[in-house]
């Protein structure tokens, strides 16, 4: 089931938002007719979406820098409120509607409730020397923030007390907290490809709640893999990974086990730069594209295929449209 919503101005709000909602029963390979689509007026709601969050209540959170703000969104696309936040640069939601959000202004990261600070992580100013992305434990909690020019990830209590972090990383940008494991982008230091310099490559670091690496999922760019510009991750229920790819425009998929499955691509160009991605507890994905000042809506299931033309493609590493078999353990490519 394929879903649109309209209002298709590129400078319009989440505009040119794309919904394919797949079939659930494998083996089934139908798209039905698009559904009646909730519409944005007001033009410029969006300036430069970055970080993503979704409550319990699937109001979807997103960073509006360039314009010192936080927009809010009910799952149509109407606009709920904005949140005024100095430099924002990452947020991340509590089920219960919690915000924390990271501010550049004094390199803190405060607490929101029902759009009001009450509280911050920490020691608040200057608890940290960049935000590039934070996190909640949906089963305790916790929050994980990311650290990018310190190369860690700080963990913190719901109280705000700190309680650990994460190391051995470089460069971390991105995060995601399942109920089993801590998911980190990072960019780790390799070899550059026919020369005696160094370079920086892709990683997926999965670490383990008590903090330590349980495995990695190298990936370098052409040079043997996907990942060009990672900014954004998530992981689904069923530990299938989600890598939105800002240098690729496109969302890459790889298995519970690290393997590259394939990648989701817009015909519309409607993930051109992606930022952010973000996982709903309904099993749907927002991904934020800076370069079209939208939003785009991925809805996933059990069985994968391509939509129309004017909608998502699902390319495998060969080129060849995914399969369910495909999306759920990576052994059709």
């Amino acid at each position: 089931m394929r879903t649109e919503w309209t209002g298709r101005v590129v400078r319009c709000g989440i505009a040119s938002v794309l919904s394919l909602f797949l079939a659930s029963a494998p083996g089934t390979a139908a798209v039905a007719d698009a559904l009646p689509a909730a519409k944005i007026s007001a033009a410029g709601l969006l300036w430069s979406p970055g970080r993503l969050a979704v409550d319990g209540a699937m109001t979807l959170s997103v960073v509006d820098s360039y314009k010192d703000r936080i927009q809010q969104f009910d799952r149509s696309g109407r606009q709920l409120v904005t949140i005024a936040v100095t430099r924002p640069s990452a947020i991340a939601a509590a089920p219960d509607g919690t915000l924390y959000i990271g501010s550049l202004q004094d390199r803190s990261v405060s607490r929101y409730r029902h759009g009001k600070r009450a509280g911050s992580l920490g020691d608040g100013r200057n608890e940290f020397a960049s935000i590039g992305d934070i996190a909640v434990d949906p089963g305790t909690g916790d929050i994980y923030v990311v650290d990018t020019v310190k190369h860690l990830v700080k963990v913190y209590y719901p109280s705000g007390i700190p309680k650990g972090m994460l190391s051995g990383l470089h460069l971390p940008v991105g995060i995601a907290v399942t109920p089993d494991a801590v998911y980190v982008l990072d960019a780790p230091v390799v070899a550059a490809a026919g020369s005696t310099g160094a370079t920086t490559g892709s990683r997926i670091s999965v670490y383990s709640k008590g903090g330590n690496l349980l495995r990695s999922i190298d990936d370098r760019g052409a040079a043997g893999g996907q990942m060009a510009r990672p900014m954004g991750i998530a992981v689904d229920r069923a530990g299938t990974v989600y890598v939105a790819d800002a240098l690729r425009k496109a969302v890459l998929v790889y298995s519970r086990s690290g393997a590259f499955i394939g990648r989701m691509e817009s015909a519309a160009n409607d993930i051109n730069t992606a930022v952010a991605i973000v996982l709903t507890p309904d099993n749907r994905l927002y991904v934020s594209s800076s370069e079209t000042h939208g939003i785009v809506e991925i809805g996933l299931g059990g069985t994968v295929y391509a939509g129309p033309a004017d909608a998502l493609a699902f390319i495998s590493g060969t080129g060849e449209r995914l399969t369910h078999a495909a999306l759920a353990g990576g052994t059709e490519r």
